[in-house]
């Protein structure tokens, strides 16, 4: 009769790790595609963290406009530059089809003036 107690708890302490497992891991199938940008904005956070500040002690602590105004300095400092960047090499690479579609290249003759170019210990 004293094992049945003992035995019950052991199966009641199994079931809860069980249980906590696989709750655990459904969670994390939740979390997983959320991670990756979760980590991008913290990092954001703390690079920015600085000028937020910088920009709060110079608007006297009001904090709804400094982060206001701080998201305006991070989006035309971080974010044009880059679109912009973004976009030239869109642009390229447009180019490059349309010269390679026009045009085909020829990798034998382009492996054979590399080859050529090169020292002749190189090319043994």
């Amino acid at each position: 009769m004293n094992q049945q107690p003992h035995r019950t708890e052991e199966l009641q302490h199994a079931s809860f790790l069980i249980i906590l497992a696989v709750v655990s891991l459904l969670m994390a199938v939740i979390i997983l595609p959320f991670a990756q940008p979760l980590l991008w904005a913290g990092l954001a956070a703390i690079m920015f963290q600085p000028l937020y500040h910088n920009i709060l002690r110079r608007m006297g602590g009001r904090r709804n406009p400094a982060a206001g105004v701080s998201l305006l300095v991070i989006f035309f400092v971080v974010m044009v530059p880059t679109l912009w960047i973004a976009a030239l090499v869109a642009q390229q690479a447009i180019m490059l089809v349309a010269a390679l579609q026009q045009q085909p290249v020829d990798l034998a003759a382009l492996f054979n003036s590399v080859y050529g170019v090169l020292p002749s210990s190189a090319q043994e």
